[in-house]
């Protein structure tokens, strides 16, 4: 007997076949995608208008893929956690909570495509970058908060590479080696610059 068909007996020795469990069960999937669906988006509505909004609705993204759908699927998760990274950032989280969101975007990256993951890190790179702060906060950064967004964009650039070399995904790595040189390149950080690019001192 299959798992798709519930066979019952009847008294006149025939038998039917019973699928509304299955299509029940089929409509509650249906629910909970529009559901998902529904909710990435309201959250993308408030992104740059309503950040602690944005936020909320994203993790309620992650919660519900996590509570409803089969735990392989993780395409939503993956979307919204590039989201959360990026608010908790503008939103003053301190680092270990920003660290820890993007480590588990970076945990998908072998579950998803290449170019999803190239979208991804870029997203959150950029997004991260003093040019994309000062344009979100209307003006120029403090010393203090733009000394906080160097580290933390650096923090985000370790742990990219060290999750790339990981997963072996050498075009990536190299992409964002570079992209993490010109940044050490435009604070006038040098050696750095030159050990990330794997240029001995001369």
């Amino acid at each position: 007997m299959s798992d798709v068909e519930e066979f019952v007996y009847e008294s006149d020795g025939d038998y039917y076949v019973d699928e509304d469990y299955d299509v029940d069960d089929e409509e509650e999937m249906d629910d909970d995608a529009v559901e998902l669906e529904n909710a990435y988006y309201d959250a993308t509505d408030h992104f740059r208008s309503n950040p602690a909004v944005a936020l909320e609705h994203f993790n309620k993204v992650i919660r519900l893929e996590a509570e409803s759908m089969k735990e392989e699927s993780i395409a939503w998760r993956f979307k919204a956690l590039r989201h959360v990274v990026v608010l908790q950032c503008r939103l003053g989280y301190p680092s270990e909570v920003v660290e820890s969101s993007y480590r588990q975007l970076l945990s998908y990256m072998g579950r998803v495509s290449k170019n999803e993951a190239q979208e991804a890190i870029d997203f959150v790179i950029d997004a991260l970058s003093p040019a994309s702060i000062s344009s979100t906060s209307g003006g120029s950064p403090s010393p203090e908060d733009a000394a906080s967004g160097d580290s933390q964009l650096q923090a985000v650039y370790e742990l990219t590479l060290e999750a790339l070399k990981s997963a072996r995904n050498d075009r990536l790595w190299f992409a964002t080696s570079l992209k993490l040189a010109r940044l050490y390149l435009a604070k006038g950080q040098t050696d750095r610059m030159k050990k990330v690019l794997g240029i001995k001192p001369g």
